[in-house]
């Protein structure tokens, strides 16, 4: 193909030089004739010289025919330079009046031929040629006509002549080159731009190329698809003419821009309406592109389809959003859960506020007494009374257990308490069927801008001080940062246990729901002795208030640790780990590793069950560490999924080897709503190849329902309460249990 190229290009080029030779022949014979009728007396007679020119006007005329025609053009003009050459020789014999022989210029005519024909091939060829010509031409005219012979004078006009031929032949030459590579170049760049042309028409992306005014130049096909106009009809568009309103603004700016040269390139997203009125969502990257000679710029603009992308998203949003909602939702009661009302306390107040600590009076009463059915839907029935009571803006929320919290915004200290008594005072119209509603309140409030934390503590403490003076009661703290009793109880608590190891471990199984086989206890830290109301979650938070919370969690490791030995070492030991801790650089695994050899257990034998205590701030971390643990052995639980800080998306982290199903969902697995998320919660475990423990599983009904759903580990009182290690079987089996 490229020599084919050059050969084209070649050719081309040697039919401009005959055309120009051709002239320059016709340009030679008027110059003789005129020498011929003007020099007086004239150099060769009239009728030789006439005769010479009419000869020469017949071969140069069937060299032009022939050249036009196509047809011997190269021999013709061969022939032509060869007699050119000849009536050259004879006119500067005939020249009788040339005794210097001056008439020798008449061969730079022919010099000039044979360069601009041939090129240096032609001057290399005419200069002996010329050379032997002229010498015999210069002794004959010596010889038979008595010329004078001036050696200095003939070797000057000699080279004159063949410097000319030289020279032109090598402007010929390096004109021909140049030509050959401009053509060459322009042959490549329309190849280039039949590839790009071609790749534009196929592609399946829209191009386009529009003026400031977004007057639209071409567009490929992909884009008429897109746009649902042909070219012909888009060209007689702006841009604007098929954007949705909404976004016209902003692309024109985008396209004037871009066209000026301001900006180098920019993308928008927006809507397209076809011509059939469908909308579509469409990512647009325009580039300038320059004009020649100062001309306006152009835009240039890559058009990519992602309706279905903005759709995705559309779903994607709309599912997070329902995610959230239920994450943030207490299944039980419906309201928003301890970690919603977390979130909220984390927010900035800007006017005074009030916190009520809420607290169900003798709901165990009526667990114990009726069972756990009965205690959920007085709980239930309390939570639809709080939300009915309280005022537009203020929010109820599930703490957890049979505690609820208010959040009351823009509330002074005496519409707090009216707003708490009022709460407390419809718990006496509502009907249970089984026992009485009643609740204990306490009641804080903070200015402008406090820390909620230190608010709610000071209502916790408030709230206690209602129980211990009687309960279904309302005080009110009468300072925010006034130390209460309760608080003073628990954190003096704490220190000496933390001093004495003062903690010892119960453990419970956790059983195969279909071979009743025990795979594990888990093990449950409780004080030694002192008040035994007093629960483990209060104890914790206790001890974060003071700063403890990391070791008390260790001491209840090595309780756990200590206490056991009596049990059978091919269960697997489920020990409760805070997040603080499990994230504390200063806990690192190589403590626990020294810890299990100190109690001679393997990792491979402890799965470490992270609480929710707290929620977890940094995921990328908690992902890091969870890594590192494993690779010593290690297995992970998470504890109370589908309640408090256990969330989807800590799950997806963790991707822990055990998913503990919350007390509250495996209760009401009879209801819609709790059956959909354990059914959810199985299938997260069968796609992570995790095992799935339902928590608090009290009887035979339960355990039935669980299996149906697929859940195939549980744990709860139907196979005894927390006991000492030395209690549990030795084989793992418990009907072994005495």
């Amino acid at each position: 193909m490229r020599i084919q190229q050059g050969e084209d290009v070649d050719e081309r080029q040697t039919d401009t030089a005959r055309s120009a030779v051709e002239r320059l022949r016709w340009v030679a014979m008027a110059l003789a004739l005129a020498r011929v009728g003007l020099a007086q007396p004239p150099p060769v007679s009239r009728t030789a010289a006439i005769g010479t020119v009419l000869a020469m006007a017949a071969y140069n005329a069937i060299v032009t025919v022939a050249r036009r025609r196509g047809r011997w053009a190269a021999p013709l003009a061969l022939t032509a330079l060869v007699l050119d050459f000849l009536a050259c020789t004879v006119w500067v014999l005939l020249s009788a009046d040339d005794p210097s022989s001056s008439a020798f210029a008449i061969y730079i005519f022919v010099a000039i031929e044979a360069a601009a024909l041939y090129q240096m091939r032609g001057a290399a060829l005419f200069a002996p040629g010329f050379a032997t010509g002229f010498a015999l031409l210069t002794w004959a005219r010596h010889h038979y006509f008595g010329f004078p012979l001036d050696s200095g004078s003939l070797v000057f006009r000699s080279g004159i002549v063949l410097l000319v031929g030289v020279a032109v032949g090598a402007i010929a030459t390096q004109s021909q080159r140049r030509r050959f590579e401009l053509d060459r170049q322009a042959e490549a760049l329309r190849a280039s731009e039949q590839r790009f042309r071609t790749i534009v028409d196929t592609t399946s992306i829209g191009v386009s190329v529009a003026d400031a005014q977004g007057r639209l130049i071409s567009a490929n096909p992909a884009y008429q698809e897109l746009a649902g106009y042909t070219e012909a009809e888009l060209t007689t568009m702006r841009i604007i003419d098929f954007t949705h309103p909404d976004d016209a603004g902003a692309d024109m700016r985008l396209a004037q821009e871009v066209a000026s040269g301001r900006r180098s390139h920019g993308q928008v997203e927006k809507r397209w309406i076809r011509k059939n009125g469908e909308v579509r969502w469409v990512r647009v990257n325009a580039s300038h592109l320059p004009a020649a000679g100062g001309a306006p710029g152009r835009v240039v603009a890559i058009v990519e389809d992602i309706s279905e992308r903005r759709r995705a998203e559309r779903e994607l949003a709309e599912s997070a959003g329902r995610l959230a909602a239920i994450a943030a939702t207490d299944v039980l009661t419906g309201l928003p859960n301890r970690r919603e009302f977390e979130r909220l306390l984390a927010l900035p107040q800007s006017r005074s506020f009030a916190i009520l600590a809420i607290d169900v009076d003798n709901l165990k009463v009526v667990n114990d007494g009726y069972g756990h059915e009965a205690g959920d839907a007085a709980l239930r029935a309390i939570a639809t009374a709080l939300r009915m009571a309280v005022r537009d803006g203020d929010v109820v929320a599930r703490s957890g257990g049979d505690e609820f919290s208010a959040l009351l915004p823009d509330t002074a200290p005496e519409a707090a308490v009216q707003v708490g008594d009022r709460l407390r005072r419809a718990m006496h119209g509502l009907a249970l069927p089984h026992g009485q509603a009643r609740i204990s309140i306490g009641c804080a409030t903070g200015p402008a801008m406090a820390d909620a934390a230190t608010v709610l503590i000071a209502a916790d403490e408030a709230l206690y001080r209602a129980k211990r003076n009687g309960r279904d009661r309302l005080e009110a703290a009468p300072a925010v940062n006034e130390t209460g009793s309760q608080q003073v109880r628990w954190e003096t608590l704490v220190p000496s246990l933390l001093r004495e190891d003062g903690m010892v471990s119960v453990f419970q199984p956790i059983v195969g729901l279909r071979d009743g086989r025990v795979i594990g206890y888990e093990a449950l830290g409780r004080p030694t002795d002192g008040p035994h109301d007093i629960g483990v979650e209060g104890l914790f938070a206790a001890a974060d208030r003071i700063g403890e919370g990391r070791s008390l969690d260790w001491v209840c490791r090595r309780a756990a640790l200590l206490g056991c030995r009596g049990l059978p070492a091919s269960t697997a030991l489920f020990l409760n780990v805070g997040v603080s801790v499990l994230l504390d650089p200063l806990h690192a695994v190589d403590q626990m590793l020294l810890l299990l050899r100190w109690a001679g257990r393997e990792p491979a034998q402890v799965v470490l069950e992270i609480t929710e205590r707290e929620a977890v701030r940094d995921l990328e971390r908690l992902r890091v560490v969870i890594m590192e643990y494993r690779s010593h052995g290690f297995r992970f639980a998470l504890d109370d999924v589908g309640t408090g800080h256990s969330t989807f998306e800590v799950l997806s982290v963790a991707t822990p080897e055990f998913i503990k199903i919350a007390g509250t969902l495996t209760r009401h697995a009879g209801e819609v709503g709790p059956r959909s998320a354990i059914r959810a919660l199985v299938a997260f475990a069968a796609s992570s190849g995790a095992r799935v423990i339902a928590e608090e599983v009290e009887n035979d009904t339960t355990a039935s329902l669980m299996r149906h759903l697929g859940v195939d580990l549980a744990q709860g009182f139907m196979w005894g309460t927390p006991a000492a290690a030395s209690t549990w079987p030795a084989e793992g089996d418990l009907t072994a249990r005495g």
